[in-house]
């Protein structure tokens, strides 16, 4: 659950939310670029798509690679949201904060999304 608040996209943590905003938003990314090689040209090597694709490959193809493209990521959820803002844990355990993760949260949320995906593994050439 997100809170669109001033051209900033903020997440309201409840312990019982299990799909947040921004969650969902790194899921998306993580499965975009699941999706694709890791190299450019980027190649769609799946036929499902998601509504955000076009967004995202336009953005990965303006980045130029995924190295780059990872940090403009970051850069967005650090500049634009509380992604990178960690709370008194006081206030989690109190139900009180408003913003913010508590310690170790936002990580573990990146980590739970990036292994919803298995590797894989590059297909011999003939």
């Amino acid at each position: 659950r997100g809170l669109l608040n001033h051209a900033s996209i903020r997440h309201t943590y409840h312990p019982s939310s299990q799909f947040p905003f921004l969650l969902l938003i790194i899921n998306r990314f993580i499965e975009f670029i699941y999706t694709q090689s890791h190299s450019l040209p980027l190649v769609n090597m799946s036929k499902r798509q998601r509504p955000t694709d076009p967004l995202f490959m336009q953005i990965a193809q303006r980045s130029g690679s995924l190295p780059v493209l990872l940090e403009e990521f970051f850069s967005f959820l650090h500049r634009s949201t509380d992604f990178y803002v960690v709370g008194d844990v006081e206030e989690f355990r109190k139900k009180t904060a408003t913003m913010g993760f508590p310690p170790g949260e936002a990580e573990r949320l990146l980590l739970d999304a990036f292994k919803k995906f298995p590797m894989k593994k590059l297909k011999p050439s003939s």
